[in-house]
């Protein structure tokens, strides 16, 4: 019979070739063919497929090694840019410590256009969508307690939204400061809540619940200061407290606690206190 004919696996046939009728003269034309077909199918197969592959220092211009697509990154160099394999080459990388990924409008395409803080135990997926030109499909953040947050982006640029239900039971971090004029629906590391505390003004103040309060403290009449566990950046983010049944508001503001004044130490018996911190921590 004829030699077949393929441009891809998928199109050899299996049975072929069938035996006594066929030549033993095309024996080497079945050879270029496979290979052909090969090199067609996996044109950039210069390595291992999904395959586990030697670590790589980290680098202003990170190079993929050779023998796998798979591979950690040590050192905590920021990296700027990832060497061409390709385009449509795809790799996974495991960070082992902290670095700066740096977001570039074409070479380094990041989730959100902000630049990434890693942590160990990070991984990302990117794909070489022109020649040395990279962009972040994925990136996981190392899982904590109960789980992970994987920033999507698709391959045409566009954003894909993570609903509530796909991030149940997982971590977020946002990253990178707001600008003078934000993206909407984007989410900036100083524009979140990052302390709150809802607190009984009779008497001695006493906390009802609380995000990142660690104590309540009687300052004197008609100040109570409450302490961060965790403290802001800097005394520039936004304070802002009220009260159910009397006037109150905030003082003055430290990095790792604030002071609300109201009329008088203790109100009535049902005195009940807010406060909502926002910036940068």
């Amino acid at each position: 019979m004829g030699l077949e004919t393929g441009t891809y696996v998928s199109d050899l046939t299996i049975a072929n070739p069938v035996g006594a009728s066929d030549p033993k003269s095309q024996g080497d034309d079945h050879l270029r063919l496979i290979k052909k077909v090969l090199r067609n199918t996996f044109p950039n197969g210069d390595k291992p497929i999904s395959q586990k592959g030697s670590d790589v220092a980290s680098a202003s211009a990170l190079t993929p090694p050779s023998d796998g697509d798979y591979f950690d990154v040590t050192g905590t160099t920021s990296i700027t840019s990832i060497a061409t394999q390709g385009i449509g080459s795809m790799i996974r990388v495991h960070f082992d410590g902290a670095l700066t990924l740096t977001h570039n409008a074409s070479d380094l395409i990041l989730p959100g256009g902000v630049n990434i803080t890693t942590a160990a135990g990070d991984e990302a997926l990117f794909i070489e969508y022109a020649t040395g030109d990279w962009r972040c499909l994925t990136y996981l953040i190392a899982a904590e307690e109960t789980g992970a947050f994987a920033a999507e982006h698709d391959t045409d640029g566009t954003h894909t939204d993570i609903t509530s239900d796909s991030i149940s039971s997982a971590h977020l971090t946002a990253t990178g400061v707001a600008p003078a004029s934000p993206v909407a629906k984007r989410l900036y590391e100083d524009t979140i809540v990052k302390a709150w505390v809802n607190f009984s003004n009779a008497g001695t103040p006493t906390i009802r619940g609380d995000v990142n309060i660690s104590s309540l403290t009687d300052a004197g009449a008609g100040i109570t200061q409450p302490t961060y566990t965790t403290n802001f950046a800097n005394d520039d983010y936004a304070a802002v407290a009220c009260g159910n049944d009397q006037d109150c508001g905030t003082d003055t503001h430290a990095v790792g606690s604030c002071r609300i004044k109201t009329p008088a130490s203790g109100g009535g018996s049902d005195d009940a206190v807010d406060l909502l911190c926002v910036g940068k921590n």
